[in-house]
């Protein structure tokens, strides 16, 4: 390996970062879970110190000024802005708990599920049926079998979505039931779900793995930071979705005196 160079002025001190970021999601008990998910393309990472002041006037002379200043404490963040939207990033960035699987068992003839009452509106409204990735066999009114794309639309499969326009047939003052099948769901299928918003804290260890386009190659570990999530969460858009959040680096000297706070260690 030959010698990094270390002193400026030098171009190859200019930097153009990019990288990957790496965040274990902390156990309920506080413990690091030991494995680490990639939190995908990130257009920002940065850290920022503020440091709070008190400071003392010179009151001796009518040129007045700053006679003191001691530094009381620091606070360092981090903001980090994605653009992947997979469950670990999801559960993260909405304070959410772990994803979970979402799972069914394949049934090929669900009879007559009771789909919209005879006391609702039917026309230009939707429903729902109780699984998801159906295949509609028959929608009925009684004995009457209605028509597909005619009387009413499946909008969504995957959901169980079923659509009657104002134009069909249906009868507001009738029951409507439906015969259909569910595909099986396997934990495989890599369906997910999270409930978002269920956790107080979102805590972890931060490592960020370098590769710049120009300039030295840094590594950051912040052991101990807990994540904020700030802007919106977009799912119709006109761009990429983006998704930023902020984070409060925490003391970590009860763990390791010698990485209070965090640790960069240039490597090439």
């Amino acid at each position: 390996m030959s010698p990094l160079t270390t002193f400026a002025p030098s171009p190859k001190l200019t930097s153009l970062g990019a990288g990957q970021l790496f965040f274990d999601r902390f156990l309920d008990t506080g413990l690091p879970s030991g494995a680490m998910f990639s939190l995908g393309n990130c257009s920002n990472f940065g850290i920022a110190v503020k440091v709070t002041t008190k400071q003392v006037e010179n009151f001796l002379t009518a040129a007045g000024g700053i006679y003191d200043q001691a530094n009381l404490d620091k606070t360092q963040t981090v903001k980090i802005e994605g653009y992947e939207y997979g469950p670990d990033q999801f559960a993260m960035i909405t304070m959410g708990q772990l994803p979970t699987a979402v799972t069914q068992t394949a049934n090929p003839t669900i009879t007559a599920e009771a789909l919209a009452s005879a006391t609702v509106t039917k026309k230009g409204r939707a429903f729902q049926t109780a699984f998801r990735s159906i295949t509609v066999t028959d929608v009925k009114q009684g004995a009457t079998t209605l028509v597909l794309n005619v009387d009413y639309v499946v909008k969504d499969a995957a959901l169980g979505i079923i659509y009657f326009p104002e134009t069909g047939a249906v009868d507001d003052t009738m029951a409507v039931t439906i015969d259909y099948a569910c595909a099986a769901l396997v934990a495989t299928d890599g369906v997910r779900q999270i409930n978002a918003g269920m956790e107080a804290n979102i805590i972890g260890k931060l490592l960020f793995v370098p590769a710049p386009r120009r300039g030295p190659s840094w590594e950051v570990l912040v052991p101990i930071v807990t994540f904020t999530p700030t802007g919106d969460l977009n799912f119709i858009g006109t761009d990429y979705g983006k998704w930023t959040v902020e984070g409060q680096i925490l003391d970590n000297s009860a763990n390791d005196p010698t990485n209070q706070w965090y640790r960069l260690t240039r490597r090439s």
